[in-house]
This record gives C-alpha cells, sequence and structure tokens, in this order.
C-alpha cells in the first residue's frame, strides 16, 4: 500500500469513528437511523446514528479498501469477520475498540 493510500485509510477509519464515539450516534440493526430511529441510508442527510458499517458507508464506498481493512481487523481482534454481528451482539465499545485496532494497523501499515 503507498503512502497516500496509507494515509487516506487513516482518515477515513478516523472519520468513521469519529461519526459513532458519542454512543447516541451508534445503532443497531440498521446501518443508519434518522432521529425518529427510522431506517435511511448511511449517507442520507436524515441520518443521525449509524452502525459500525454504516459510519465507515458514510465516508467512503462500500466494498472498499477500508472496508476489507476493518474485516480482517475484526477476523483478528474478535476471531469474526462479521462487523455487524460485533455491532449488534457484542456493543458500541467492541466496536470502537475495533476502529481503534484498525487505525493503529493502518496507521503501521499493515
Amino acid at each position: 500500500m503507498s503512502h497516500s493510500e496509507q494515509d487516506k485509510m487513516v482518515r477515513v477509519l478516523r472519520k468513521a469513528r469519529a461519526l459513532i464515539e458519542d454512543k447516541k450516534r451508534w445503532t443497531r440493526g440498521e446501518y443508519a437511523r434518522d432521529r425518529w430511529s427510522h431506517h435511511v441510508d448511511p449517507d442520507d442527510v436524515r441520518a443521525v446514528r449509524w452502525c459500525a458499517l454504516g459510519a465507515l458507508d458514510r465516508q467512503i464506498a462500500a466494498g472498499s479498501r477500508v472496508h476489507m481493512h476493518l474485516y480482517m481487523t475484526a477476523l483478528e481482534l474478535y476471531r469474526s469477520e462479521s462487523v455487524s454481528e460485533i455491532n449488534d451482539d457484542m456493543g458500541h465499545k467492541y466496536v470502537l475498540k475495533l476502529y481503534d485496532r484498525a487505525i493503529a494497523l493502518a496507521e503501521q501499515g499493515e
């Protein structure tokens, strides 16, 4: 991975994490929700809460190299590449830990 790709990955991961750092801006069961808890697309202007993947989708198109990095980090950290299960079943603090590890690995170029 080039240095610019590495920088972009770190930047995208940090923005996604910051979006859901406050538990009031995080959700389960949907990629994103509006203020009435209705499902909306992650990039919808009405979105106010996101899951782990919704926050990432808000920053970069699904299926990106950043997504794969998050899945691989989930596999390493929790022995599961299902970020949705980590989000929905394990909870907010585990999602933040996942992002922290993914950011650290990206900073190291891994």
